[in-house]
């Protein structure tokens, strides 16, 4: 039987009690804060600055990219300023297309 207007649902007051008490420190998630790189939720800017620079040092080491950058000429520097640029967003794209599929 259907409970009277004006007396309240009482599971409705029990998930109102455990959507007030979550946190993202509480959940799963709060570990993240000590063992990610970052040491936060979110990857920051200094975050992809360091990635960039690791991912650029791992390309400096490829004999072939040299064919396309060389590091050694003025061109190599400004490459990376322009990735620089974009690389959070870059980033995040290949992050999203990659879990895609087909």
């Amino acid at each position: 039987e259907p409970l009277p207007v004006d007396m309240p649902d009482p599971d409705a007051a029990a998930g109102a009690a455990l959507v007030a008490d979550w946190t993202l420190k509480l959940s799963i998630f709060g570990p993240r804060a000590k063992e990610c790189d970052a040491r936060d939720y979110f990857e920051t800017s200094s975050i992809f600055h360091r990635m960039l620079d690791l991912d650029w040092s791992r390309l400096q080491a490829k004999r072939t990219f040299h064919k396309f950058c060389p590091g050694d000429q003025p061109v190599g520097p400004v490459v990376k300023a322009i990735i620089q640029v974009h690389y959070e967003q870059l980033c995040r794209a290949y992050g999203y297309y990659s879990v895609m599929g087909n």
